[in-house]
């Protein structure tokens, strides 16, 4: 079974003209959260505003992108993707302090993540965009992309907040051997209004 891979170098050349409208979304969400939901937020708990953000994130990127042929919208059991020049997937995620989604681990849900292929689903690399929210909740720490393979990632493009100093402890896969080691984080800094 092949796995769909690609290199770091490789997803910012194919994203790097439409990051900023990707942040530009999340911005929009954060907007939103702390505006017309500020009477929510202290009851409302982290899935429930995750939950909410990831539906405007998806409203807006749609609106953001309309008139751009090079990106579709899709829906795989209730998850939204992107599709992008057929060359990457986008999902929008949550992420954890280790930079990784949570889905109920369902056999769809590993074979997505571990990069197996899926019917109906584009077998190019499938890739996250993710953020975290500060201590609290209201403000949009960080955001990256990254490509997760099970249960970590192959390589992070932060691309808003402060550069992370450390990788939380993360384990790169390491190259094989007489290959070259592929670069596994790069720093960008979208603003995020």
């Amino acid at each position: 079974m092949e796995l769909s891979s690609m290199s770091l170098e490789t997803a910012r050349s194919i994203l790097i003209s439409r990051m900023q409208c990707l942040t530009d979304a999340l911005s929009q969400c954060q907007n939103i959260w702390n505006t017309k939901y500020a009477f929510a937020q202290m009851t409302l708990d982290e899935s429930a505003r995750a939950h909410n953000i990831n539906q405007h994130w998806y409203a807006f990127a749609r609106e953001i992108f309309e008139g751009d042929d090079g990106v579709k919208f899709h829906k795989d059991q209730l998850q939204r993707y992107l599709v992008i020049d057929e060359k990457v997937i986008i999902r929008f995620k949550l992420f954890d302090k280790h930079l990784l989604a949570r889905n109920y681990p369902t056999d769809h849900a590993n074979d997505w993540k571990f990069q197996y292929p899926l019917r109906g689903i584009p077998q190019v690399a499938r890739l996250n965009y993710g953020y975290r929210m500060d201590i609290t909740g209201t403000e949009v720490k960080d955001a990256f992309i990254t490509l997760p393979l099970g249960n970590h990632n192959e390589w992070v493009w932060q691309t808003s907040g402060e550069p992370i100093d450390t990788f939380l402890g993360y384990q790169f896969p390491l190259p094989e051997p007489n290959k070259l080691k592929s670069i596994v984080y790069w720093y960008d800094n979208y603003h995020l209004e």
